[in-house]
């Protein structure tokens, strides 16, 4: 197996500008090191609905011989019974690892202390600018931090014996009314001198709130945020706000692996922020963003949004009339190749990702299929704009030697799943590096699973049917169609090319009722078996032969001669006299047949009910020429 240095990164919600920001400072000092990164990510926690409900399959996708240590970015999981089944595989595993949390680490932890500026910003506003009623705006989708973040500022308020309860804080969602709400909620006892918000992001819209209500920052009262965002920073005045070193993180996560791996071990190395004091806190301070720059920025990224969705919208309808998982591939192709971020492209499945279920794979009568040490296909590759042939390899490994073996780019890995189905991976390597992993990506994966999911529900009910078929138009006895199939299929026969006649051909069992009589049930459906052994090999699979209730077989054929009908009730008989001359039973297997012909245009319905007439008609006489014993 080749080996070469890597480290694993383990993140949730990769389109965040948080842990795209600390991969991309954890692929960078690492390469510093001489190390090449995989990012394992998962989107748990987005109402995805049923395609994160596999996800924890990601845990099973690393090649952990190969990796030499773990960044851990565990704080971003909503799901904790996923972070927690990650930190349980990574102690197994004896790597080392640097968690990069805030709290609750079970490893060496690399912390963000951004949370403690709370307590700097609500000093600042008391000190500096006599603030006696500071309010704070929560964010429910993320109440942990926030709650915590809360914490902070109502210690740090009561410390100096200022107001706070319950009308000095509201956590809100993200939506436009619950902003007007919090500015209800904290303007009801009066204006407060000072409201800090959980972010930048809340604090932006907690402004957009108070100006469209005729409020002015500060002159009414001041506004801080958290995690500097370049948002903030472009207003008028600029936001108060505390740095957000996510990048650092990042590289402060690998620094500690390269301790670990000399033997050095801090619990926790800590990243410190700093407190950005803009104007809306009061103080003095110019606009520092370049407005129309960042408006030209949100305008492309309006642009490639619209065209993300278009893009997705497509390649859905195109995926939708996909026939086979080769089909699919193509369409994914064709997007890669669109795709300028993507120097390399690979969709892995799992042995048996769309293997049915076990109980109906019993019903359908489908055979398990083996377990096999190389049991991951690698279904499409596209590296550097070739696309290579598809191969199996063993699921140890992310991919096989033969690509990483020349690889050095970061990979970027998300399961591909739908509901508790896990179909296999998706890796991504972005050109020179520079993750530039969007909510694109998280549409590529649905839309994958959903294909993966539709050719497997596909699959399913093709067992189904194929089943429901055996039962309905298949006799249960002899494996020919049953009377209600013959029905439904006489007139394809009619329209098939070969042949300018239609034969209708009646066989009946001799004596079958005395050798059941006789002989017992078993050894009479043992006659009928043997009779429709005797059709299937002397009729082409296109003829359509069928077994009646009782004793009666029928059988309807294109010819271009009478004499081919004739043939082949001769070579039916024929069939069960070499039978009886092998066969141990004590009893004679034989038939009585009746046939006829009729020119193939224009055959109607009653044409047929004539046809099937004259063969009976034949068969009666053909049944008083038969010997009446039946014994050897």
């Amino acid at each position: 197996m080749y080996h070469d240095n890597r480290i694993a990164v383990f993140v949730s919600h990769l389109y965040g500008d948080y842990q795209r920001s600390l991969c991309q400072g954890v692929v960078d000092r690492a390469a510093e090191y001489g190390y090449r990164t995989e990012i394992y990510c998962s989107s748990d926690g987005e109402a995805l609905g049923e395609y994160v409900a596999g996800e924890d399959a990601i845990v099973r996708v690393p090649d952990f011989r190969s990796v030499d240590g773990v960044v851990f970015v565990s704080g971003p999981y909503v799901d904790r019974a996923l972070r927690d089944e990650i930190a349980d595989v990574l102690k197994e595993q004896g790597l080392p690892v640097a968690e990069v949390t805030e709290h609750d680490a079970r490893f060496p932890a690399v912390s963000l202390r951004n949370n403690e500026l709370f307590r700097d910003i609500t000093e600042h506003l008391i000190r500096v600018h006599g603030a006696r009623r500071i309010c704070y705006l929560g964010y429910r989708p993320q109440s942990f931090y926030s709650d915590w973040r809360l914490d902070i500022v109502g210690r740090t308020a009561a410390e100096h014996g200022l107001p706070f309860g319950p009308a000095e804080s509201y956590a809100c969602e993200d939506t436009a009314e619950d902003y007007a709400a919090a500015l209800r909620h904290f303007t009801q006892t009066g204006l407060p001198d000072a409201v800090v918000c959980y972010n930048d992001h809340a604090a932006v819209r907690f402004w957009e709130a108070a100006h469209l209500t005729g409020y002015e920052i500060p002159r009414d009262f001041a506004v801080t945020g958290c995690d500097w965002d370049e948002e903030g920073q472009i207003l008028d005045p600029p936001l108060t706000t505390v740095t957000f070193p996510a990048w650092e993180v990042g590289a402060a996560a690998v620094n500690s692996l390269m301790e670990q791996m000399h033997g050095r071990t801090e619990p926790v190395v800590h990243v410190p922020a700093e407190l950005v004091l803009g104007g809306s806190c009061g103080c003095g301070c110019e606009r520092r963003g370049d407005t129309f720059l960042y408006q030209r920025k949100l305008s492309r990224r309006i642009v490639r949004t619209e065209n993300t969705l278009i893009d997705s919208l497509h390649m859905v309808a195109e995926l939708s009339r996909a026939a086979s998982v080769d089909e699919g591939m193509d369409v994914l192709e064709k997007y890669v190749r669109a795709t300028a971020d993507y120097s390399d492209f690979y969709l892995c499945l799992f042995q048996q990702w769309d293997a049915l279920p076990d109980d109906l794979r019993r019903l359908a009568g489908v055979p398990a299929a083996p377990d096999r040490e190389e049991d991951v296909l690698l279904k499409l590759a596209i590296r550097d704009g070739k696309r290579l042939p598809e191969c199996s390899f063993q699921s140890s490994q992310l991919l096989p030697d033969f690509i990483q073996r020349d690889s050095e780019s970061a990979y970027i890995v998300s399961p591909v799943a739908f509901g508790s189905r896990a179909f296999g991976y998706m890796v991504r390597a972005f050109r020179d590096d520079r993750i530039g992993y969007q909510f694109l990506d998280v549409l590529w994966l649905t839309n994958t699973a959903q294909f993966l999911q539709n050719i497997c529900e596909n699959r399913r009910l093709h067992a189904v049917s194929h089943r429901l078929e055996s039962i309905y138009a298949k006799d249960g006895l002899t494996g020919l169609y049953s009377h209600p199939g013959f029905m439904d299929r006489r007139s394809a026969v009619l329209h098939t090319v070969e042949g300018s006649l239609v034969a209708a051909t009646i066989f009946d069992v001799d004596h079958l009722k005395a050798i059941s009589d006789h002989f017992g049930h078993r050894e009479g459906d043992f006659a009928l078996m043997t009779v429709g052994q005797a059709l299937r090999k002397s009729y082409r699979q296109e003829d359509l032969c069928a077994r009646f209730e009782g004793d009666e077989f029928y059988v309807l054929a294109k010819v271009d001669d009478p004499a081919r009908a004739e043939q082949a009730a001769a070579q039916v008989r024929s069939y069960l006299d070499n039978f009886n001359k092998l066969s141990a039973k004590p009893y004679l297997v034989s038939v009585s047949a009746g046939w006829a012909c009729l020119p193939a245009e224009g055959l109607g319905e009653e044409d047929l009910s004539e046809l099937f007439s004259q063969a009976d008609a034949r068969l009666r006489q053909a049944k008083k020429k038969k010997p009446a014993s039946y014994m050897r």
